[in-house]
């Protein structure tokens, strides 16, 4: 599944949970996924556990409801 091959994707929340498993559906159908969430540490083994199964992920802090964080967030060239 390569549906989403050259796409990239902005995930909030993906340190666990919904977020987390969104945002491997979206690397397993070939997006780039940026991991946000304002736990960094467990956004980083989330996105170590997506880039070990060979899709590109990246951990970003970011606290949805501060404005300067989400602008902020790194662009497709940071993936």
């Amino acid at each position: 599944m390569a549906r989403l091959t050259g796409k990239v994707a902005i995930v909030t929340g993906a340190a666990q949970g919904i977020g987390r498993a969104i945002a491997q559906r979206l690397a397993d159908e070939g997006a780039k996924v940026a991991l946000a969430d304002i736990q960094l540490d467990s956004a980083e083994q989330a996105a170590a556990e997506i880039r070990r199964g060979g899709a590109a992920a990246i951990a970003v802090a970011l606290d949805v409801t501060k404005l300067d964080e989400a602008i902020a967030v790194p662009t497709e060239n940071s993936i």
